[in-house]
């Protein structure tokens, strides 16, 4: 799917995505997903503004293993040092 967002420079962007699921943090809702380029991706449920289907002949894979709950807890504990 592709997703319209406003990222963290207050700009509007556009990522061809997998969902992986939804988490709660802190009682924000998030999105974590694989982009394009086979990267892991976390985007704030509220700052998404569009949601679109997509035709793709990109193939998308997780790491053989990949552990969302573990990714999420990762990133949500890094947020707190920065």
């Amino acid at each position: 799917m592709e997703l319209t967002y406003i990222n963290t420079d207050g700009e509007t962007s556009y990522d061809r995505v997998v969902p992986i699921c939804f988490k709660e943090h802190e009682n924000e809702q998030y999105l974590l997903a694989i982009t394009e380029d086979d990267r892991a991706a976390i985007f704030p449920v509220a700052h998404i503004t569009c949601v679109s289907e997509t035709e793709t002949l990109t193939t998308f894979s997780l790491p053989e293993g990949f552990d969302a709950k573990r990714f999420a807890q990762r990133f949500f504990d890094a947020e707190k040092i920065m």
